[in-house]
This record gives structure tokens, C-alpha cells and sequence, in this order.
């Protein structure tokens, strides 16, 4: 990507050393919302807000600042060191917190932002600069969108700033239509980001194959793991966000404090017999792959049969056919290839009450023929399954107890994303 001094918000240029983060702590809380752009430097300021629009409780939270390799990055708030990346909120009912990191001379730097609180909270990101202002809503992740799109040279340029920030590398597709819906003669290219990095440009740097002179249209962006995306319409004298549409119904579970509306399920945990086999699934912060908690999965499988899950149905259509896709992180210490139980994932248009309803998805082994202790895995399944009459699709996970012993899994960063 070129340098342009005319967007300067939406530039990914070069991070300097200014700040060395320390260790971070874990933060606890729910991820409120993503800021795929954060700039400094260069005569920019950024400005994050953060509402509390309860009327009775407070919210307390954290926001978390990344460059845009993805590492944390330290600010300077109100004179206060933050050198982990992780500035602490308490509002009071109805309180606002305005955050604005110091800027100084150096040249503009640029990353992304995200807000976790254990209550809701609003937030919105402010830049002000020689380039003029504009401003966005903290936003969610999702794997579809479409963007307007305006270029005309010399006048008008459209450019977009994307965050990968659940950890994996993430390719995106892009494609240009014009205004009929009709793809564009060299419109169509690809966007490789790397974990939990951000990246900057303008539409017409990404697809220089097409003809964007006098171009008037639309973007689909396609990701194969959540992203999050703002566009930016850009004049020689105006600064404007652009409506961003996200096609998929995308939600993200992190487990800090509760089962996040999902509900704990258990069959073959009791036989015929005296045998009653001790279950739960709850939070803990034993370990976790985001935030400072997951969800442990505990089943002392005495009746050498037992299934465990947590299930949560998804409002949709009724009667329509969906593409859903299930991605998490699987913590799990059984090595080997003996005595493995079976991992549990799948979508239904009813919620599962048997052991023939449940999908069934390999095995709980990480893959190494020794005893290494826990490891963290990412587990990836995509269905297609229609909806029924009263438009839900059941989500579940879990494990099935196939061998007579106590045993203890993780899941954590539990993405669902549902589009037809």
C-alpha cells in the first residue's frame, strides 16, 4: 500500500517504538465493540467515548489498544501511563468517559481498538485533524459486508480499515459491482491480514485493475473469520463514514461471567444402575483463549456414556435455508489415540433431546502421542440447514463421555455466524 496524506485516518503507515508495553493482565468482561481504526500522530487525535446508558448501575470496563501488527499499545491518557494497552472505565448511571490518548509530534500511527464491559455500553470514536473530522460507532464482527463506493479522480475516494482482532489470519475476497449489481472488469482480488493485525487502504489501491476514474457502486467483502470493517468517504474538504452493511448475522461469546443465554444440557448421565455421573459447565478462570475466563466442561463419567452440551437457538426466517458457520477454542490435555471421547457441534432446526439428535464432530485429542498438558485448539465446522416453522436454528456444542473417567475441557471464543 502507497502512503496518502489526503485520508490521513485511514493510513497504514509505519509504527514507531515509542511506547513498550509491559506483560498484560487479563481483562474480564464482554466485548462491547470494535474500533477497526485508531489514529495518533501525524496531527490526528482520536477520541474514544464511552456512555453508560443505564439509569441505575454502573459499568465498568476496559478499553484495549492494539497497533496495527496486533500487539498491545501503550497510551498515554490524562497524563496516566497505560502501558499495557488497557484503560480502566467505572461510569456512574447515565455517565459519559472521553478518552483521548496524547499525541505528540511523531508520525501518524495507526492500529484498532475494542471495549469489553460487564454490563452495556455505547461507545463511538471521534478523529479530528488538518484533514478534517468524522467519526464512527463501535462496531461488531461479522464475515459478509457491502459497501457503497464513490471514486472520481481527483474529487472523491473511498477507502476502508479492517481489524482481524479474534486471532487467526484472515483472507478477505473482495469484489466490485457496479451500480445494476453487475461485477466489475478487474474488480475482483484478495486481502491477506495477518492475527489480530489491521490493515488500511483505499478501494482503488486494493483493485488497481479496475477503472475507478468515474466509478459509482458497491463492495462485497468476503472473510473466512470475523472481521471488523468501517469505510470512509473522503472530498478534498469533506470527511464522511460510510454505511457499512453486514450480511451475516454474526455473534461472538467470550464466557467471562455467565453462560451468555446459552443453556447446559445433559443425557446418559444417570443408568439404569446406581450409577450417576457428577456434571457442570461454567465459566472459570483456570484458563482462556480471550478475556480472563472460558467455559470449563466437567463430566465424571461414571456411566461411561454421558453427553454434556450447551445449546442456544438463533432467531431467523422460517422456512429458508441457511450457511452457518461455528468456530471456537477447544482446551483439552487427552493425548494419544486410545480411550479419546467425541466432540459435539452442530446446527438444527429444533433443539437436540436424544443421542441421535446431537452431531457428533471427531475427536477431544490435541495430537501429540505425550502427556503435554492443555492445549488450546481451533475448531471450525460450517452446516447448511433450513429453519423450521418458528424460525430457529439450535446451535450446540459440547463432548460425549466414551471412556469411565473424570475429565475436564475449555471452550472459549465461541463465534456463530448465519447467513443465507
Amino acid at each position: 500500500m502507497r502512503r496518502h496524506s489526503c485520508v490521513v485516518m485511514l493510513l497504514a503507515c509505519s509504527l514507531s517504538g515509542l511506547f513498550v508495553p509491559l506483560a498484560a493482565q487479563p481483562v474480564s468482561g464482554d466485548i462491547r465493540g470494535y474500533f477497526p481504526q485508531f489514529v495518533l500522530g501525524g496531527g490526528v487525535q482520536s477520541t474514544i467515548v464511552i456512555v453508560n446508558p443505564s439509569a441505575t448501575s454502573r459499568a465498568e470496563g476496559t478499553v484495549e489498544f492494539f497497533d496495527r501488527l496486533g500487539n498491545r499499545w501503550g497510551v498515554v491518557v490524562d497524563g496516566v501511563s497505560w502501558s499495557s494497552g488497557q484503560v480502566p472505565f467505572n461510569l456512574p448511571p447515565g455517565g459519559t468517559r472521553f478518552l483521548s490518548p496524547e499525541t505528540g509530534d511523531w508520525p501518524v500511527m495507526t492500529g484498532w481498538a475494542r471495549i469489553r464491559a460487564h454490563s452495556p455500553v455505547s461507545g463511538s470514536i471521534l478523529y479530528g485533524g488538518t484533514a478534517g473530522q468524522a467519526g464512527f460507532p463501535a462496531v461488531n464482527a461479522a464475515l459478509l459486508y457491502t459497501i457503497p463506493v464513490e471514486n472520481r479522480a481527483g474529487e472523491a475516494r473511498t477507502s476502508l480499515a479492517v481489524s482481524a482482532p479474534e486471532g487467526p489470519a484472515v483472507v478477505l475476497k473482495l469484489r466490485l459491482l457496479d451500480r445494476d449489481g453487475k461485477p466489475v472488469l478487474g474488480g475482483s482480488g484478495s486481502l491477506d491480514i495477518s492475527p489480530r493485525s489491521q490493515a488500511a487502504s483505499f478501494v482503488d489501491e486494493l483493485l488497481p485493475g479496475a477503472d475507478l476514474s468515474n466509478f459509482r457502486g458497491s463492495l462485497q467483502v468476503e472473510s473466512d473469520a470475523r472481521v471488523a470493517l468501517v469505510a470512509l468517504h473522503s472530498t478534498l474538504t469533506r470527511l464522511s463514514p460510510l454505511p457499512v452493511y453486514a450480511s451475516d448475522q454474526t455473534s461472538f461469546f467470550s464466557f467471562e461471567d455467565n453462560l451468555q443465554g446459552w443453556q447446559a444440557q445433559a443425557i446418559d448421565v444417570q443408568d439404569a444402575g446406581a450409577a450417576k455421573a457428577d456434571w457442570s459447565i461454567a465459566p472459570s478462570a483456570a484458563r482462556w483463549e480471550d478475556g480472563a475466563a472460558s467455559l470449563l466442561f466437567f463430566l465424571d463419567n461414571l456411566t461411561d456414556a454421558g453427553k454434556i452440551w450447551i445449546q442456544k437457538p438463533f432467531l431467523v426466517e422460517p422456512n429458508r435455508r441457511y450457511k452457518v458457520k461455528v468456530s471456537y477454542s477447544f482446551g483439552t490435555k487427552d493425548y494419544g489415540s486410545l480411550n479419546l471421547w467425541r466432540m459435539i457441534t452442530g446446527v438444527l432446526p429444533r433443539p437436540p433431546q436424544t443421542r441421535d439428535d446431537l452431531v457428533f464432530q471427531g475427536d477431544t485429542g490435541h495430537g501429540s502421542p505425550n502427556d503435554i498438558g492443555y492445549v488450546w485448539l481451533d475448531k471450525n465446522y460450517d452446516f447448511e440447514v433450513e429453519s423450521g416453522p418458528d424460525g430457529l436454528l439450535y446451535v450446540h456444542l459440547g463432548v460425549w463421555g466414551t471412556w469411565e473417567t473424570p475429565r475436564g475441557y475449555y471452550f472459549d471464543r465461541l463465534t456463530v455466524s448465519i447467513r443465507e
